[in-house]
């Protein structure tokens, strides 16, 4: 396994501060979809910035890239398209125990 950085963005600039209900819907599935994976282990850190520009910051654990970008597309709101994410390879230099 390795790690992965998994970075998202909104698509529409004004969605983390004035969500239309579509979005709401799209974020409730996005963290109930992480939520998910952190049970699992195959995520094993989240957060997300409070001022702009906004992101949305998890460390994937994946085979490869192919699966690491499998795992993003399969975000229901990165599928959807109210998220815009990439996947980058990570080298974990630091971390507190029980951390990636």
């Amino acid at each position: 396994m390795s790690s992965w950085l998994y970075q998202i963005s909104p698509a529409r600039a004004e969605m983390p501060v004035a969500p239309t209900p579509e979005e709401q819907t799209l974020v409730s599935a996005h963290f109930e979809y992480l939520s998910a994976a952190y049970a699992q282990g195959t995520v094993t850190w989240v957060a997300r910035t409070l001022t702009v520009p906004y992101s949305g910051l998890a460390v994937v654990e994946a085979a490869d890239e192919a699966a690491a970008a499998s795992f993003l597309g399969g975000d229901p709101a990165v599928a959807a398209g109210a998220f815009v994410g990439r996947i980058q390879p990570l080298s974990v230099v630091f971390a507190h125990r029980g951390a990636p």
